[in-house]
């Protein structure tokens, strides 16, 4: 079942979804529990994987994931509490908005946002919080979570009372958006407006929960997902450079250098002053000390200003 809904997804949604199936990593080290369904930014989030013969053990980086999905055969208390756990842990997970370089003029920190699929982003500083949100869209800017099941193992009305109960007991932020089933039950999150009952994104912008029997719960879902995606976004592609490993200065050994046509690198631009003694000018052996603009030939010699200024 996990397999033919996954195929039914990447059919039917924008090409600019693609599906999988694993982990969920953030920038603060942590990681999700094992998910039957990611969707991801096709051709922009980057994928680890440990074993290309398991699909299951790859990672994507919650700045690219759009959505995270649980297929069960069955659904009753069990099978909710365990799907309910897993999309929770992927929805804890801290998107990094933050912008490490550019502070603006104020000395505020700006954050990074832009759409789903867009690779340009906009710098901003009106985010409501830095750890999980976008900037003031509550519901748009967070991995949206469904379960999928076949059937019910209990009746409506004891699903009902289970579902309730995990949702008092799980933070709203971190619950599912919304939860199919292919006999036609559907628990979908909604508010008033205009008089009547709209549905909503998410539970944490729901009043309340609507539970009902629809001839198309597969098209309710992708309606859903179809959503997720137009009206979300997430932050700038700049992060994903920060899921790669980076060397280690200790682990790194200087085999050589040598300038680019001529453009010389002045010892004070790399050295301090205690950390270099003085060096004899490799043309008239002068010797040359920190703040005299003596020039690095490669990582060995060194040339003295009048004598570059004469080559």
């Amino acid at each position: 079942m996990e397999t033919a809904a996954r195929k039914q997804l990447e059919q039917i949604l924008p090409s600019g979804v693609a599906v999988g199936t694993g982990c969920v990593i953030d920038t603060h080290g942590s990681t999700s529990r094992q998910m039957d369904v990611i969707l991801y930014e096709r051709d922009i989030c980057p994928v680890f994987r440990v074993n290309y013969d398991d699909p299951k053990a790859a990672y994507y980086p919650c700045e690219g994931v759009i959505a995270v999905g649980e297929i069960k055969s069955v659904i009753g208390k069990k099978e909710l509490e365990d799907s309910f756990a897993k999309i929770s842990s992927v929805k804890a997970l801290k998107r990094n908005y933050e912008h490490p370089k550019y502070p603006d003029h104020n000395g505020r920190k700006l954050y990074g946002y832009r759409k789903y699929g867009e690779r340009a982003g906009a710098l901003r500083n009106d985010i409501i919080s830095p750890v999980n949100y976008g900037p003031n869209n509550a519901e748009g800017s967070k991995i949206c979570g469904f379960i999928l099941g076949d059937k019910r193992a209990v009746s409506v009305e004891t699903l009902k009372g289970h579902y309730s109960r995990l949702i008092e007991e799980v933070d709203d932020t971190v619950c599912p958006n919304i939860t199919t089933l292919l006999d036609g039950t559907v628990f979908d999150p909604a508010r008033p407006s205009d008089g009547k009952l709209a549905n909503t994104l998410s539970v944490e912008t729901g009043w309340c929960i609507l539970v009902r029997r629809t001839s198309s719960p597969f098209s309710v879902l992708i309606s859903r997902l179809h959503s997720a995606y137009n009206l979300g976004g997430t932050a700038e592609t700049e992060v994903f450079g920060e899921y790669y490993l980076k060397p280690e200065d200790e682990n790194v050994t200087l085999l050589g250098l040598f300038p680019i046509k001529g453009r010389y690198i002045l010892v004070e631009d790399i050295y301090e002053a205690q950390e270099f003694p003085g060096r004899p000018c490799t043309s008239c052996k002068q010797n040359i000390l920190h703040g005299e603009g003596g020039r690095l030939l490669d990582e060995k010699r060194i040339i003295c200003a009048t004598c570059a200024a004469g080559r």
